[in-house]
């Protein structure tokens, strides 16, 4: 039991830090309905550089 503790201790640090990444990114990714952070860090990281697209279209086709 001690060590399932540990663990999601663990996890709950990890989302933490993730949560204040996102955060601190100034994304409104998380405003979409069930989209949390986890959802936004790999929008983020898979997009990298949301400036490489002329505009919002571009992206939306990007993603496909």
């Amino acid at each position: 039991m001690a060590e399932i503790i540990r663990v999601l201790s663990e996890h709950n640090r990890q989302l933490e830090r993730l949560t204040e990444a996102v955060r601190a990114s100034g994304t409104t990714v998380t405003e979409v309905f069930g989209f949390g952070p986890v959802g936004a860090a790999i929008a983020i990281g898979g997009t990298r550089n949301v400036g490489r697209f002329a505009n919002r279209d571009q992206y939306a086709a990007y993603n496909g």
